[in-house]
């Protein structure tokens, strides 16, 4: 067998393993709301225009839908790249031991395959992808990234990539999205009332809409579920809490005072009140605003979605579960009121020095 004909074989086999790579994405079961966000982010991308390195950032709280989003993006152009590469679960991978370089790693061999490379340590796989993709044309996407560390370990900046890159961030941080100057930012949006609507006629009558004579009783309930007091599942807890656990002291207690007092009321009248708790405000609402744990609306009121309302006012519940006197704050009306008229040891004490 001559040279020639095994570098042919080689050629065809390399050419077999990367078409069996390229599957599609599993979205959602049932991807309701995702279409505009994947055509609005299609749009920005510009796949085909041009010839630059185009960043694009999907910025919003976690759970809000922004791994689905990229997923369907991806799907929607893998094909029209020979290099491409889906970096899930960033943020979880980094922490393990070895972790980054796990990520660098999975990285080339996704736009190498079947070529293996193992990179040793951090500093020199940056600059084994500098120089294995610096001319590659690729589309990667980096899902969950919450430290700068991540994407300078992964080399995620204009000039790492090939011309005709794309590169996709998803993150609960605007910061990071402002150092790594993307070309544009895209914000998830809370599901709309029809698409809630939606989403839950597939789930209980595996049809769009909900039977014949279920339409009130349906949308009652979706009104309901959006009104819940009470933090109902544990999952989504662990998701949001990720973002407030990131938070250091003062940031926490901003939010929490948010959550409790203050969501829908004027920012300055919330900055003037947070102050004279001996906060520091102006940056503790910044740094909310770029985690997306908190938006202004045009009127300048301070809004909080409600399930991270919800995960503020449970993170302090669970402090206490059966003795609402030992919590460090109180929002239903039922324990303030059983606080202040029980005959706790706190209460008594101050009676008998009265």
């Amino acid at each position: 067998m001559g040279w020639s004909e095994a570098e042919h074989i080689k050629h065809i086999v390399d050419d077999i393993s990367r078409k069996l790579k390229n599957t599609y994405l599993q979205v959602a079961v049932y991807p309701v709301g995702i279409v505009s966000g994947v055509e609005d982010i299609s749009n920005s991308l510009c796949v085909g225009v041009d010839d630059d390195v185009r960043m694009v950032g999907i910025w919003g709280m976690g759970g809000c839908g922004k791994t689905s989003v990229a997923k369907a993006v991806y799907n929607k152009f893998y094909h029209t790249f020979e290099s491409k590469s889906f970096l899930g679960t960033v943020r979880e991978t980094a922490k393990e031991s070895n972790g980054m370089i796990t990520l660098q790693e999975r990285l080339l061999s996704d736009i190498l395959n079947p070529t293996k490379i193992e990179v040793g340590n951090v500093p020199r796989g940056i600059n084994v992808i500098k120089q294995r993709l610096g001319s590659k044309k690729v589309l990667v996407i980096v899902d969950d990234v919450d430290d700068e560390d991540q994407l300078t370990a992964l080399a995620i900046r204009h000039d790492s990539f090939g011309r005709g890159s794309r590169i996709i961030i998803t993150t609960r941080d605007l910061h990071l999205l402002e150092l790594l100057k993307v070309d544009t930012v895209h914000l998830t949006r809370e599901m709309k009332e029809e698409e809630a609507l939606q989403l839950f006629s597939w789930h209980a009558f595996q049809n769009p809409c909900p039977h014949l004579g279920f339409l009130e009783l349906t949308r009652r309930v979706v009104t309901y579920c959006g009104e819940i007091g009470k933090f109902p599942d544990d999952k989504i807890h662990k998701i949001l809490k990720t973002s407030f656990d990131a938070l250091d002291e003062n940031q926490r207690d901003i939010f929490l005072h948010i959550s409790y007092f203050f969501v829908g009321m004027d920012k300055k009248y919330v900055t003037e009140m947070l102050h004279g708790c001996d906060h520091f405000p102006e940056i503790g609402i910044s740094v909310l605003l770029q985690h997306c744990l908190v938006t202004v609306s045009e009127k300048n009121k301070l809004m909080m979605h409600d399930l991270l309302r919800d995960m503020g006012r449970e993170v302090v519940r669970v402090e206490s579960p059966k003795d609402p006197e030992e919590r460090s704050g109180l929002w239903h009306q039922g324990d303030v009121i059983g606080v202040l008229t029980e005959e706790s040891s706190e209460l008594r004490g101050l009676k008998d020095s009265l």
